[in-house]
């Protein structure tokens, strides 16, 4: 049977869920990337939830998707009152501003708030919902996030987790697998939604990256061919607890997200402007690669 983490233990459909927070590396070391990846990668939009010194490192992270709004998980408490985009600047949380993203009959662990002052980003784009079911044809998404990285212990796979001092802004790559409906309770809530996942196994090579304890919140980002960056998913829970072992596809950990391209215009609609689901005409490529898949289909 699955196990799978979370912010908290909780019972899921398929097994037991339990928290996701940080970044652990197939190549291992806390020190690896600790810095902007390049190539336009959105690192400066991704945040740990905090206090007002930025000290705080056992929430989760969280990404700011334009004019000062921001996407979390919904587990992820917010009761610390601020966000860090470095470690050292803080913003604070607008009181009562915190919203969960709903869609029908699913309950989303997904969440949108606001920070009092706009941190001078432009923010991510969504990953919109046209192209759903065309994440991986990016290749390798970017996963960026804040929390726990592996035990100073531990000198090879499998790394078991370190405790909040070894917390980081760190990115590493993996491939989308699959996605599932996915079920789970916690903190009274019934978690129902659709999710997209990735495997702790080494087909995206040293950076292959899986997520841990305080990475809830965090995101997993795609770019297509014209260097648009986008979010696919946004990271909730982990099938291990207390350790990742990065092995064969069968057997390795999954890293399970919420899927952005079912639940972005129900973000864009609780966001007073929104910044993060333009007109379709603005994703030429995107729309391209769509249009492809479905004459391939008919021609089936």
């Amino acid at each position: 049977m699955i196990r799978f983490l979370l912010a908290a233990t909780c019972a899921i459909a398929i097994g037991f869920v339990h928290p996701s927070h940080a970044i652990i590396l197939v190549g291992g070391g806390n020190l690896v990337n600790t810095t902007n990846p390049g190539s336009g990668a959105p690192w400066d939009e991704v945040a740990s939830v905090t206090n007002s010194s930025g000290t705080h490192r056992t929430s989760g992270s969280a990404i700011h998707v334009g004019g000062g709004y921001m996407l979390t998980a919904n587990h992820v408490s917010l009761a610390q009152g601020y966000v860090s985009f470095d470690g050292i600047s803080t913003y604070q949380i607008s009181s009562g501003s915190s919203v969960q993203v709903t869609s029908g009959a699913d309950v989303v662990d997904l969440k949108v708030f606001q920070i009092t002052n706009n941190p001078g980003t432009s923010g991510v784009n969504l990953f919109p919902e046209f192209a759903k079911g065309q994440e991986a044809s990016f290749g390798a998404a970017t996963h960026i996030g804040w929390g726990s990285g592996h035990s100073s212990n531990d000198t090879s796979n499998p790394w078991t987790w370190g405790d909040p001092s070894t917390s980081e802004k760190r990115w590493g790559v993996n491939v989308f697998e699959g996605a599932i409906n996915f079920t789970y309770s916690n903190g009274g809530i019934n978690y129902e939604f659709e999710s997209i996942y990735t495997a702790s196994d080494s087909d995206a090579t040293s950076n292959e990256a899986a997520a841990t304890l305080y990475d809830s919140g965090s995101g997993l980002f795609i770019k297509d061919g014209l260097d648009q960056w986008f979010l696919a998913g946004t990271i909730v829970a982990v099938s291990t607890n207390g350790s990742s072992t990065f092995a064969a596809d069968n057997t390795a950990d999954l890293n399970l997200a919420v899927r952005i391209a079912e639940y972005s215009d129900e973000i864009a609609a609780l966001m007073t402007a929104p910044l993060a689901v333009p007109e379709p005409a603005i994703f030429p490529f995107l729309l391209g690669l769509v249009a492809m898949s479905a004459a391939c289909g008919r021609r089936a």
